[in-house]
Parts: structure tokens; C-alpha cells; sequence
């Protein structure tokens, strides 16, 4: 949108966990391994420090979490809900092509879950710290 605004959309998969499902005890898998994604999109504001190439930028927004048994990954997640994200980041050009990126996130749950259904503050929380290297290149234009 602009060089201090941006609007940015990602997905995100946690992988698997050991401990996020409850199954049944009664059939031995009471504790069976379980996946996390999160679709998100959030608004980017940053704030660049031109004379000596650094920018500092923090991010706001939803996103849209699922969680589920492996078993049932991805097709059938056990419940989905829409959360909030924030983060916070670092970015420092060494030069117009190269630039170094930190980054750290955090995705919170806002109608949580538990074995009655929905419940505030009951849910899964998850930070998401980040390190990247852009090098940009340019193809030369025929005239």
C-alpha cells in the first residue's frame, strides 16, 4: 500500500504435537498426536530508519486456526475458531538487494475450547520467531 503500510496474508502450519488432542481412553488413543495451521492475514506498520538502512515494524490481525487429530489432517480439523496475531520485527538492508529480517509472532486464541464447547481463555496459544535473507535480483530490460 505504501513504503510504511503494508497488508500482508500467510499460512502457517505448527506442525504436530503430542499433547494438543484428547482422544478416547477407551480405545487406547488417548492421547493421539494432533496438527495446528493458521490461515492470517494482518496490517504491517513500519517504521525506517533511511540513514542507516534499519526498520522496525509491528503487525496486527486475525487468523483463522485449525486444530485436529493427524489421522483427520488436513481434510477434517476437530474445531476452527478466528484469533488474533500480533508480532513484532526487525529489518536492516545491507544493500538495495540484500536485506536481513527477525521477526517474532504471537497467535492467541480468542473463544478457546474445551470438552463443553467453546470458553474464554481456554485454547491453544503459539509464538512463531522467524529469521530471513532477501537478495532481490534484476533481470536485465530489452530495449
Amino acid at each position: 500500500m505504501s513504503d510504511s503500510f503494508a497488508i500482508e496474508g500467510a499460512q502457517t502450519s505448527f506442525g504436530l504435537s503430542g499433547s494438543a488432542c484428547v482422544g478416547d481412553s477407551l480405545t487406547g488413543d488417548a492421547y493421539r498426536s494432533c496438527y495446528g495451521s493458521a490461515w492470517s492475514v494482518s496490517g504491517v506498520a513500519t517504521i525506517p530508519f533511511q540513514s542507516i538502512g534499519l526498520a522496525l515494524y509491528g503487525r496486527m490481525g486475525m487468523h483463522y486456526w485449525q486444530n485436529g487429530p493427524q489421522d483427520e489432517a488436513p481434510a477434517i480439523a476437530s474445531w476452527m475458531t478466528w484469533a488474533r496475531l500480533y508480532g513484532i520485527g526487525l529489518r536492516y538492508e545491507f544493500s538495495k538487494a540484500v536485506t536481513f529480517r527477525a521477526e517474532s509472532e504471537r497467535y492467541t486464541d480468542l473463544s478457546g475450547n474445551n470438552s463443553n464447547g467453546a470458553g474464554p481463555g481456554v485454547g491453544l496459544d503459539a509464538s512463531v520467531h522467524s529469521i530471513g535473507l532477501s537478495i532481490k535480483f534484476e533481470l536485465p530490460l530489452k530495449t
